[in-house]
């Protein structure tokens, strides 16, 4: 635990409260790209017992939670990437992204990555600047969606 929070595996216990900071499909699209429409408790379920994806929690004290985000560890590419980041609305502007990504960089260290890579739509200036402060750098490496209607940014962190 730090500062009263804690990070720990999400289960099926926390898709209800996630589901509901995403109360649209353009909301639930800038955090997590390509999702369903409407998003579903059912379908963040699903997306938890992904075998490659490991889901992550940040609780408070009293347990609610106050973050989520997944890392998908690549050795062979000494390379572990962070997706679907996200702080509670009431939340944000906390630290609470300072300490989330603290532990992601953790985790990938301790899998041998040697950088922590993520995906952004670059429209997404708030989180852009979060990933900014936190050292990640464009790669340059910029593709249109036309489903999530924009250019998506890839980053990086060396490790």
């Amino acid at each position: 635990m730090v500062d009263g929070y804690a990070l720990r595996h999400a289960n099926a216990e926390d898709v209800d409260a996630i589901i509901r900071w995403f109360p649209t499909h353009e909301s639930a699209i800038i955090w997590g790209g390509h999702v369903p429409d409407p998003p579903t408790a059912e379908w963040l379920a699903g997306e938890f017992l992904d075998v490659h994806r490991r889901y992550y929690v940040l609780a408070d004290k009293s347990g609610s939670i106050c973050g989520t985000y997944f890392l998908y560890h690549m050795p062979d590419e000494c390379r572990t990437h962070l997706g679907r980041f996200a702080i509670a609305p009431n939340l944000r502007r906390r630290g609470l992204a300072t300490l989330m990504i603290k532990h992601a960089v953790d985790a990938a260290q301790s899998q041998s990555a040697r950088t922590l890579t993520l995906k952004v739509l670059d429209r997404n200036l708030i989180e852009r600047s979060v990933y900014d402060r936190a050292g990640f750098i464009a790669t340059g490496e910029t593709t249109f969606d036309e489903r999530l209607g924009g250019n998506i940014l890839s980053m990086m962190l060396r490790l």
